[in-house]
Formats: C-alpha cells, sequence, structure tokens
C-alpha cells in the first residue's frame, strides 16, 4: 500500500480537445485552479476568457475540507464572501422562534452559497456540511467590484442569482401543491367577469 506523507494526492484524469493529459491535484485545496476545475461550467468562471479567470482566481480562497456538521457562516454573520461549492453537499437552514430547524435548501457541487445575505449585508440563515465539503471562498467586496470591470463576470453572477431564485420559487410551489393534495382548503382561482360600465346604469 502507497503511503504518502503530509500532502495527499490524486490523479485526475482530464479531457482537452485534440489531447488528454493527467494533472496531479493537491487533496488539501491549494493547487486546485479555476482553470483545472472539473466543474468550473457550473460555476462563476463557465463565461470567462483566460486573462479574466486569471482575475477571478487570484481572489479565491480555497482552504482545508469542510468537515460534516462544520457550518459556513450563522444567521446574523456580516456577509464576507460567498462560498462555491466544488464537492460535498451543504444545506442551509433556519431556527424557527419554537427552536426547530427549517431547512430551506440545499446546495451541491457547482452551486454559490450566501446570496441571500446580498440585500441587508448579513446572513439569514445557517450553511452547515452534510458531509465531507470542499468550498471557495470568494470575498464579496472583491468579487463586487471586480464583476464592474468585467462584464462577462457580472453576467454570470446574474445568471446564478436568477437561477437560485428559480429554485426557490419551485421548491415554494412544490411545498404548496403538496399541502393542497392534503387538505380541500386551497383556494381555486376562478376568471373575475370583465367590467362593464353599462350594468352601473339604472334600467
Amino acid at each position: 500500500m502507497l503511503k504518502l506523507t503530509n500532502i495527499n494526492y490524486r490523479l485526475e484524469q482530464t479531457y482537452d480537445p485534440g489531447k488528454a493529459n493527467i494533472r496531479r491535484i493537491q487533496s488539501g485545496g491549494c493547487a486546485i485552479h479555476c482553470q483545472d476545475c472539473s466543474i468550473s461550467q457550473l460555476c462563476i468562471p463557465f463565461t470567462l476568457n483566460e486573462h479574466e479567470l486569471d482575475q477571478l482566481d487570484n481572489i479565491i480562497e480555497r482552504k482545508k475540507p469542510i468537515q460534516k456538521g462544520q457550518t459556513l457562516f450563522k444567521a446574523g454573520d456580516e456577509l464576507k464572501s460567498l462560498y462555491a461549492i466544488r464537492s460535498g453537499t451543504i444545506k442551509s437552514y433556519t431556527i424557527t422562534e419554537q427552536g426547530d430547524e427549517q431547512i430551506t435548501g440545499f446546495h451541491l457541487a457547482g452551486d454559490l452559497v450566501g446570496f441571500d445575505a446580498i440585500g441587508s449585508g448579513h446572513h439569514p440563515s445557517f450553511a452547515q456540511a452534510l458531509e465531507t465539503s470542499m468550498v471557495c471562498e470568494i470575498p464579496f467586496e472583491t468579487l463586487d467590484d471586480l464583476s464592474g470591470k468585467m462584464p462577462n463576470l457580472r453576467q454570470q453572477m446574474m445568471r446564478l442569482m436568477s437561477g437560485e431564485i428559480k429554485g426557490d420559487q419551485d421548491m415554494i410551489l412544490a411545498v404548496v401543491e403538496e399541502k393542497c393534495r392534503g387538505t380541500s382548503g386551497c383556494i381555486h382561482l376562478q376568471p373575475v367577469p370583465s367590467f362593464c360600465p353599462t350594468r352601473l346604469l339604472p334600467s
């Protein structure tokens, strides 16, 4: 059995048009760059050219794996970074007044976590790893400044935000439909007759 000390490596087979190559990547995280990442087509770098990728890559922090049960941020924390998931699963949840956990979403590889804090500047929910996960931490202020200079980056951020909004809407509709199947209390909207002024006139 091969033993590696200090740093564990894995071999990743990647395909490039016209050739195949093998890259040695640190499982600790720091050696992986946006250009090498297997989920780049799902993440921010998707629409960026090589020069733009280099600029984005320079601001991203890649740390050790997040272990199961660890949190990326807690409700009320100030927004400092967004988190792009490279592998693993992250759940978002809030705590009700009764102290119960209310799950608000699950995030997989390629997802960006933390969008819901942009409006207020503080996270409204918790983000916790459901398994050992790898994430890229992206300082928000730096990303915001960079997106103002790079239209492709700004457009991709808008697409990702739009996708998250659509996902939230789908989840809400699914919950409503599930409740409707279990109760007769659902409201079915009926067409409203068009307004006719003559109906208000005395005969």
